[in-house]
């Protein structure tokens, strides 16, 4: 009789406790960005297309991934990484190009609420690789970048479940330096140099960004 009284207050006490914890107000949240992944999957199109009509093939994928952590109120942190790459091949030429991003982001809730601005602090990797038959190069850049977006976010005043994010915003790439290959690339042609600075700036390191997020909040 005693067991079974105390599996019963074990049991009553295991279900007191899971819905107390339901009901505290979330601290953080994990969310999955499904902007790259749109962008990475039309642009993958359009080179697919380019290649089918070539005679080659080409493909495009961008994934994001983020957590973020309320510190006070209306006060949050959140760290964020990003891959986008794109790639066509014709014959045996094959030129691909992919970025992998980590962000630190801070952000204030004016309301105490679902709305937020934010500022962003982060650095970037972009590689370049171009080959033909065994011959291959490689150009590998490093960047510094820097932002701020508006946006409607996770609403920490609620228990756990499912959240979503939506924001825009706009983020400035500076060029630290690159590879060997890169530094003189740039050098000996300098038209090059415009090219590479409009997809570091607008595409794949700075530029634009929207999020279109869907995760978790605990």
């Amino acid at each position: 009789m005693k067991k079974k009284v105390i599996a019963v207050l074990v049991i009553l006490m295991f279900i007191s406790g899971t819905a107390f914890a339901q009901e505290q107000a979330s601290q953080n949240a994990v969310i999955l960005d499904l902007g790259p992944t749109l962008f990475g999957a039309a642009v993958g199109a359009v080179f697919r297309m380019v290649g089918d009509e070539a005679g080659g093939d080409g493909f495009g994928f961008g994934v994001s991934g983020q957590y973020e952590r309320m510190l006070f109120n209306n006060i949050s942190v959140a760290g964020k990484f990003g891959y986008l790459g794109f790639g066509l091949g014709i014959d045996d030429i094959s030129m691909g190009m992919k970025s992998f991003t980590l962000e630190a982001h801070g952000r204030y809730r004016p309301f105490g609420n679902v709305f937020f601005v934010g500022a962003m602090l982060g650095y970037g990797n972009l590689s370049f690789e171009v080959s033909e038959g065994s011959t291959e190069e490689s150009l590998r850049g490093h960047y510094m970048n820097a932002g701020a977006k508006v946006g409607w976010g996770t609403n920490f005043n609620r228990p756990m479940g499912l959240t979503f994010e939506v924001s825009l915003g706009y983020y400035f790439a500076f060029r630290l330096g690159g590879n060997d290959n890169y530094n003189n690339l740039i050098e000996e042609f300098p038209e090059i140099d415009e090219t590479l600075a409009f997809l570091e700036k607008v595409i794949f390191i700075g530029g634009p960004r929207l999020t279109l997020g869907a995760g978790w909040r605990f």
